[in-house]
């Protein structure tokens, strides 16, 4: 269900987005799913690189990768990440592993905004449209802070810095990332729940 869930996501925020996207910008819906624990919800990640998020009411997100094998990561997340949530919240999210509200996604600013689930689907189009509309001034700021952050640290170091940890993960001594893998690949049930979850269990 997680993965169907995420996908049929990706795909509401594609087809909502179609027209805005060949004007530059860029929205991505989240209609939510909870991942399994396994599992790095990766429409959550992926769709920080949106120039606005907006989540149904209700949904469940898993932002992070570490339960799969303590994998570092990529999609630019250490570029797209800090900016919204600080450098401190960036690690916390990364670290802790825990499902997180939309709700609480949003006051982290992790996302945007927070839509009813009733009418979700009528109130992203509808902003969809607005954002259409005015998109000008919003592309020209987009544009001069990519500017202003390729000056400061290029992209592609980022990029290389997310590899290099993901490396380790691959080939490093830890087979963690490779045990993860085979019970993703294989879709193997969890057997308990996982410590970072269970947390009476250190009472």
């Amino acid at each position: 269900r997680s993965m169907s869930a995420s996908a049929a996501a990706a795909e509401d925020a594609a087809k909502t987005s179609k027209s805005n996207n060949r004007k530059g910008r860029s929205v991505c819906s989240e209609r939510g799913a909870a991942s399994t624990p396994r599992t790095a919800n990766r429409v959550g990640m992926t769709a920080r690189a949106c120039d606005q998020v907006w989540a149904r009411e209700g949904a469940v997100l898993n932002p992070h990768y570490k339960n799969m094998g303590n994998l570092f990561g990529s999609e630019f997340w250490t570029y797209l990440l800090p900016p919204r949530v600080g450098a401190d919240g960036a690690a916390a999210i990364m670290r802790h592993r825990l499902p997180m509200l939309a709700a609480e996604a949003v006051r982290l600013g992790f996302y945007d905004t927070v839509l009813p689930a009733p009418s979700f689907h009528v109130d992203v189009a509808r902003r969809a449209a607005e954002l259409a509309a005015t998109h000008a001034e919003a592309i020209a700021a987009k544009c001069a802070r990519r500017a202003r952050d390729e000056q400061e640290k290029p992209l592609a170091a980022y990029r290389a810095g997310e590899l290099d940890r993901m490396r380790r993960n691959f080939y490093g001594f830890d087979p963690s990332y490779h045990v993860a893998r085979w019970h993703f690949v294989a879709k193997s049930p969890q057997s308990w729940t996982p410590r970072h979850l269970a947390r009476h269990r250190e009472i």
